[in-house]
């Protein structure tokens, strides 16, 4: 009975162990640059799926930074993936990306990949970054 217990604890640590292997997360660190006022908030979308991406309320994490100077770094803990970041610089603190009659952008934004769009919405293909180990990203703001 003794070592039948003993066995069962010792799969017990084994299957935990192997679990965390897999389930490990890493720390991925976004660097916002190019931004012109200090002021408002910085809003992050990361997203894990291309019929999610650009969608906010499909976002697999969002954070909120308050903007207190040019740069902004913010380090978040995710699991191994890949991910696409789509990120806007929220100037007047309404809580989204205005836009103008054309529905152009008139608030700062950015992607992952540094992805500049020319005439539409870019593609989750074009801003996917795949996160393996512990990394660092620079997103500098765009106008359009």
């Amino acid at each position: 009975m003794h070592n039948y217990i003993n066995y069962i604890l010792s799969m017990i640590i084994v299957f935990s162990c192997i679990i965390q292997l897999f389930a490990q997360n890493i720390n991925l660190t976004v660097r916002v640059t190019n931004i012109k006022k200090i002021n408002g908030k910085v809003y992050i979308a990361i997203y894990d799926d291309k019929n999610s991406f650009l969608n906010p309320n499909k976002a697999v994490k969002t954070i909120e930074l308050n903007v207190n100077n040019n740069i902004l770094k913010h380090t978040l803990s995710i699991p191994k993936g890949a991910y696409a970041l789509a990120l806007f610089h929220d100037s007047n603190s309404n809580g989204i990306l205005d836009k103008n009659f054309l529905g152009i952008p008139s608030e700062r934004y950015g992607f992952s990949n540094n992805v500049h769009p020319l005439f539409s919405e870019p593609s989750f293909s074009s801003t996917v970054i795949e996160i393996y180990k512990d990394l660092k990203i620079d997103i500098a703001l765009l106008k359009w």
